[in-house]
């Protein structure tokens, strides 16, 4: 799938395959249906802090779909610590 720049106010600049930009372009449209005008910025900001208050059971489940699309979950193993 193709990807798109999209630009953030802070000036950073993040790719977005096509159906993801469409996704948050339906979004969009569904809070300005709603009467809530909001910058595509701004819904990547309230995603991410949803996603930041998932406990972790929830954050897995909802990352797991994505683990094959290009990056990996990455879990460490906690480290015992050494007796001497």
């Amino acid at each position: 799938m193709p990807r798109r720049r999209a630009r953030c106010d802070a000036g950073d600049t993040i790719r977005l395959a096509e159906g993801e930009t469409e996704i948050l372009a339906a979004l969009q449209a569904r809070c300005k249906q709603l009467g809530i005008k909001i910058k595509k910025a701004d819904l990547l900001a309230v995603g991410l802090q949803l996603l930041a208050d998932a406990p972790i059971g929830k954050l897995l489940a909802i990352l797991g779909p994505h683990e094959r699309s290009g990056f990996s979950l990455q879990r460490r193993k906690k480290k015992v610590p050494v007796r001497s």
